[in-house]
């Protein structure tokens, strides 16, 4: 159930008690240690990674040891606020592209700036790029699990 709130789409308290059961299966309130360190893992970098994959990550993290896990909890994400503000203020340059390690886009991009495709290109960008960053840190990590 959604309440209008000030302008503003708000959510039930019901349906955050949902959404948390579900993410985090409470019912058996005896969570090991390691479920805990995997629920406050998923806690502290929701914002970083597609809300598409936290269930099936929270799978696949279940499946590793406290060694693997400690491995995977050393991960440094890239934050899509801040690369929004860098590709809002240097993105028609390419610098975006740079930091997400796509160098030939980003030389093309580069290029491309000085004729009106790049600048398109860059306004295209602006709406894609946190998606583009919670991906490059959902395959960052997933290549840290492929290796663990």
């Amino acid at each position: 159930m959604l309440v209008f709130v000030h302008g503003r789409l708000a959510v039930t308290r019901i349906q955050i008690s949902i959404e948390w059961f579900r993410l985090f299966n409470l019912a058996n309130m005896e969570t090991t240690e390691k479920e805990k360190r995997i629920q406050r893992f998923i806690i502290e970098n929701k914002k970083f990674l597609p809300q598409s994959s936290i269930y099936s990550l929270k799978d696949q993290l279940l499946k590793l040891t406290d060694e693997q896990l400690e491995q995977v909890e050393w991960v440094k994400f890239k934050d899509p606020t801040i690369l929004l503000i860098i590709s809002i203020f240097l993105g028609g340059l390419g610098v975006d592209r740079f930091i997400l390690g796509d160098t030939f886009k980003g030389v093309l991009k580069l290029i491309l700036t000085f004729f009106i495709v790049g600048a398109i290109w860059w306004l295209i960008d602006l709406f894609k790029i946190t998606d583009k960053t919670m991906e490059y840190n959902y395959n960052k990590l997933m290549e840290t699990l492929s290796y663990v």
